[in-house]
């Protein structure tokens, strides 16, 4: 079966609000941990019913994820930022 329109919109749309977010990290050895578990949040999306609870839930902690990483206006010296 092919995947429904709005799904598809949904997660590009979703895909590219992660590639627009500024990112900061500590150190180097952060970001690989940090982009596989993001990466895994957006493969399980895919595994669940559009906009169900468990979809829902996992968009919910990928936000969260994306928060503890992301540049806040007072962070932007740039440095050490993706």
């Amino acid at each position: 079966s092919s995947t429904p329109l709005k799904r598809q919109q949904y997660m590009v749309n979703k895909i590219l609000q992660v590639c627009d977010t500024p990112l900061l990290f500590g150190h180097f050895d952060e970001i690989t941990p940090y982009f596989k578990k993001l990466i895994n949040f957006l493969k399980q999306m895919n595994f669940q019913s559009f906009m169900n609870d468990d979809f829902n839930r996992l968009n919910q902690e990928l936000e969260v994820l994306l928060n503890t990483k992301r540049v806040h206006s007072e962070q932007k010296s740039g440095a050490g930022r993706l």
